[in-house]
């Protein structure tokens, strides 16, 4: 995907050099201006605008430009085209606008596979037809759904523009008498093919008037005044259909020579195609109509600006076609047979690069294993080091615990010793307070008292009785005797 900036503003194109519609952006910042300005001029301020088969949404965005759309509603099957599509609506549109990622199909079609042509990624196709050289398929849609859904979803179109390469009458068939009841106006490409001829027919039938408008893919006034053309003489068609007032055509369109006519049956259809120009020599660009005629003619004849004035190189006039078309054959099978040294010089080279890319793709391949092995032992590494964490994580939990544990043991070490203190002081107390009393017993024992008394000591401990009422009285005798407090 680039960037590039452009009558529409910048737009996001596909890195698609080959494709006719990013060159034609890429030189001269624009596609189809005239088929615009053209419809522009056929819509009032406020009109609302499907535009079916969108592309990168130059159509939509252009009639933007030129009219205060009401809506424009953008409808897009590639896939491949929709982030560009989108992101393109999103910075360059100028009305309310809606970007939709379906196939615009008839009523209960089912589309499997699509074709496009190689260069030309604007003509994807689902239309049953014979897949032309160098193109390519894509799968199915990611939604497909008919005309009149469409309508139910958004409301009426005063436009319609649909571009499917080829299923434009398949679609618009049963919608014809809503579409016209509703005086909606189309807009569909017109192609060198039987289907486009009974599309006209169709149109007319249903009571629509049908115009004819072709113009150059070369806008002389395009956006970068680039002069050269990419494709000499290469006009776009498209048929108008509408209800009422028939389309106009300005003067500034009119100066770029396109061709405007009304389709009245099959016939006016098929000569307007067979007089469009679709191709033409890059010498004959900016000649005038006569001098054309001329180089054509000259052309056709087989007549070369080298020798025409030699006698010896007349050609007989009666025999002048067919040798001119020898000579052109002649000259066409000498450009295939160049054609066919450089398509095999490009396939040796092709051979070659297939080759070297061969070497490389082994070459990455080892170096992925490499650098798988070398994930495999940063996992391992990674895992043994969350194994020792654990394990630091653990030793350190087992530390903290034994360190609590010793703090209690050392708590209950201090507890003991401190009561294993108290213990020693009571016992030296009680050894004290003992000491104190065999020392008074032995006082008393060893006074003269103690000695008196032994008798009576003696005779008391053999009658118990007598000694507890002599003790009884002494207690009595003590309670009398002491000391009263005074009063």
């Amino acid at each position: 995907m680039r960037d590039l900036p452009t009558r529409y503003g910048v737009l996001s194109v596909p890195n698609a050099a080959d494709d006719v519609i990013v060159r034609f952006l890429q030189r001269y910042g624009e596609w189809g201006w005239d088929e615009t300005c053209f419809i522009a001029d056929n819509l009032r301020d406020g009109a609302r605008v499907a535009d079916i088969g969108a592309f990168l949404g130059t159509f939509g965005l252009g009639l933007a430009k030129q009219r205060r759309l009401g809506f424009v509603c953008f409808v897009e099957t590639n896939s491949t085209l929709m982030p560009l599509l989108a992101r393109n609506v999103e910075r360059n549109c100028e009305a309310q606008s809606a970007v939709i990622e379906a196939a615009i199909a008839p009523a209960g079609a089912e589309l499997t596979e699509g074709v496009y042509c190689e260069g030309n990624l604007g003509s994807l196709s689902y239309a049953s037809r014979a897949r032309a050289p160098g193109s390519r398929t894509v799968g199915a849609p990611v939604e497909t759904k008919d005309l009149a859904a469409l309508r139910v979803q958004f409301g009426e179109f005063d436009l319609i523009k649909i571009d499917v390469e080829g299923l434009e009458l398949d679609i618009l068939r049963g919608e014809l008498a809503s579409l016209v009841e509703s005086r909606a106006a189309l807009w569909i490409e017109a192609n060198e093919d039987p289907e486009t001829i009974e599309l006209a027919a169709t149109l007319i039938e249903a009571g629509m008037n049908v115009h004819y408008f072709a113009f150059s893919s070369f806008n002389p006034d395009n956006f970068r005044s680039d002069e050269r053309p990419i494709f000499p003489f290469a006009y776009e068609a498209g048929l108008y259909a509408s209800v009422g007032a028939p389309p106009v055509l300005s003067e500034a369109l009119r100066a770029h020579k396109p061709i405007f006519t009304k389709i009245r049956n099959r016939d006016d259809l098929a000569r307007a195609l067979w007089a469009t120009p679709r191709w033409g020599m890059a010498q004959w660009v900016g000649r005038t109509l006569p001098e054309v005629v001329a180089l054509a003619g000259r052309e056709l004849r087989g007549e070369v600006f080298a020798n025409f004035l030699d006698p010896s190189a007349k050609i007989d006039a009666s025999t002048a076609p067919r040798s001119a078309l020898e000579q052109r054959l002649k000259r066409t099978e000498e450009g295939l047979s160049r054609a066919e040294s450089i398509a095999l010089e490009r396939l040796e080279q092709l051979r070659r690069l297939d080759e070297q890319l061969g070497t490389a793709a082994s070459l990455a391949l080892e170096r992925l294993a490499l650098i798988g092995l070398e994930r495999d032992r940063v996992r391992e590494r990674d895992a043994q080091i969350g194994n020792l964490h654990a394990e630091l994580q653990a030793a350190a939990s087992e530390a903290a615990n034994q360190r609590h544990a010793r703090q209690a043991v050392e708590e209950q070490l201090r507890a003991a010793l401190h009561a294993l203190r108290q213990s020693q002081d009571e016992q030296r107390a009680t050894a004290e307070r003992a000491e104190g009393l065999a020392s008074a017993l032995r006082t008393i024992e060893a006074s003269s008292t103690w000695r008196a008394t032994g008798a009576a000591r003696r005779f008391l401990s053999r009658r118990p009785m007598l000694r507890n009422t002599l003790r009884t009285l002494a207690r009595a005798a003590y309670r009398v005797a002491r000391p009263r407090p005074r009063q």
